[in-house]
């Protein structure tokens, strides 16, 4: 959906672009400001101002359509792109300065402001002449007449489907749509995650707090090796592997040690730079051999989750 978003815009911005449209959309004049002020005023007074958007818009339309079009959109864009490390990793210092954390708190306040804008767009939409407003985007007519009003219910109605069976249909055919998401968009990501990052991370930016996240595992399993300091822990890779191996925690601190300073980004929302250490996963590849027809790696942790 993202994608088709995506398409859908660039279109948009050609067509406005490759006629005269974009002079409805653009202020020429600071006027525009104190205008949509009182226009503004009229709204919320419910007394609504002549409607004139079939040749022109007024002040607050305007503006609204401006910074919906050529600000919060391409906002969106860019910000939902800075948060693929792939992509902010190699932009250098615009990538750390511009983190994750902050492209995705400034791409939640672009939604916010989308969902405001379709709300109350709708609303007025209703409120200010409906059959003449859906006439306007599904029939291209100026006039009070019933042409736009039944495609407008028709898609409303066809949207209402998709949306119905989506979710469900999606959950069902996960695989499906991964494959197809990977079609479509594999090869962009494979390009992208090519070559090293550029946006290097120094003792300087480590974080002076790291948020605890969750709960320790409460089983008796885990409890047994803290208890013991782990000493008792193994790490075992099988699987489609030549050579399967077991690991004490020995064994792997005698293993040789990497560290680098890396940002995490959890999904609750909240970012950290920590230097990191421990053994190089390609190190324990290169002990147990992943055969040819091995595609992923698979990780279980003691924390405590549906299956134990």
């Amino acid at each position: 959906m993202n994608m088709l978003w995506l398409v859908n815009c660039l279109a948009f911005y050609a067509l406005l672009f490759a006629t005269d449209q974009w002079v409805r959309l653009i202020p020429m004049t600071w006027d525009v400001i104190p205008h949509a002020a009182s226009t503004a005023l009229q709204y919320a007074s419910l007394n609504f101002p002549a409607e004139t958007d079939w040749t022109r818009y007024n002040s607050l339309q305007q503006l609204t359509y401006f910074f919906t079009v050529f600000i919060a959109a391409p906002t969106s864009i860019v910000t939902g792109l800075m948060q693929g490390p792939a992509i902010s990793n190699r932009l250098g210092w615009f990538g750390k300065v511009f983190n994750r954390q902050i492209a995705r708190s400034v791409h939640f306040l672009s939604f916010l402001w989308f969902l405001g804008f379709i709300a109350i767009h709708g609303a007025l939409v209703f409120l200010t002449g409906l059959r003449r407003n859906t006439n306007h985007m599904f029939a291209g007519v100026d006039d009070a007449t019933w042409s736009g009003l039944l495609p407008f219910l028709a898609a409303m109605a066809i949207l209402a489907v998709c949306w119905a069976i989506s979710s469900p249909l999606t959950i069902r055919h996960a695989r499906r749509v991964q494959k197809i998401g990977r079609f479509m968009l594999g090869w962009l990501k494979g390009w992208m995650e090519t070559g090293d990052p550029t946006a290097q991370l120094t003792e300087q930016d480590i974080s002076p707090h790291f948020w605890p996240n969750g709960t320790m595992p409460a089983s008796a399993e885990y409890q047994k090796l803290a208890d013991e300091n782990f000493a008792g822990y193994r790490l075992r890779i099988g699987g489609l592997v030549e050579q399967p191996c077991d690991f004490s925690l020995a064994e792997l601190k005698a293993m040789p040690r990497h560290e680098q300073i890396t940002t995490h980004f959890c999904i609750q929302g909240w970012s950290g730079v920590a230097k990191w250490g421990g053994v190089r996963m390609s190190d324990l590849n290169a002990r147990v051999r992943p055969l040819p027809s091995a595609r992923y790696a698979v990780f279980y942790s003691l924390a405590d989750g549906s299956d134990g």
